[in-house]
């Protein structure tokens, strides 16, 4: 199986939603905070959703690095694993 331009393109759009989507989640933490939610509760799900955020910048350039080293005409894929837990 290759991996055509549509793929990585598709795969690359996928995880931009998940990066924004956890800037929303960061984003709406902030405003319960603002809006007097519990200081501890808050701390300890803005910490979190920042974490994800950052890893989804992280494999944002994991994968455009790897799509760089993929070659064509060997149709290798790179294959990694994220650990999202840690």
């Amino acid at each position: 199986m290759a991996w055509d331009d549509y793929s990585w393109k598709q795969l690359f759009t996928r995880v931009d939603a998940l990066r924004e989507a956890w800037e929303q989640r960061v984003a709406g933490i902030k405003a319960a905070a603002n809006q007097g939610a519990d200081p501890t509760s808050v701390e300890s799900l803005r910490r979190d959703a920042e974490s994800h955020v950052g890893k989804s910048h992280f494999l944002s350039l994991h994968l455009f690095w790897s799509r760089s080293i993929v070659s064509e005409h060997t149709r290798a894929i790179v294959i990694f694993q994220v650990d999202f837990e840690n």
